[in-house]
């Protein structure tokens, strides 16, 4: 695995180093899904393989579709390109 450098992490900008924050566990609980990071990406609020369904719950949870952010979470083990 990579190491970041102390001097390395304080470039980043903040929301990259609130995605570092978040364990590796919880990023495993949602492989091969949709997931919605809060705007700061500071964690994740929910996941679901199916995008248009985690639209719907996002709304649910009070959340806007519009501030928050959606990513596809790959296998790590497997290649992933998008088509």
């Amino acid at each position: 695995m990579d190491t970041i450098s102390p001097e390395q992490l304080a470039a980043m900008p903040q929301d990259v180093r609130n995605r570092l924050a978040i364990p590796q566990a919880e990023w495993q609980r949602y492989v091969g899904q949709w997931i919605v990071l809060s705007p700061d990406s500071s964690r994740i609020i929910a996941g679901d393989p199916d995008p248009l369904r985690l639209d719907a719950r996002i709304v649910e949870l009070g959340e806007n579709p519009e501030e928050v952010i959606f990513e596809f979470v790959p296998d790590p083990n497997e290649n992933f390109i998008w088509g």
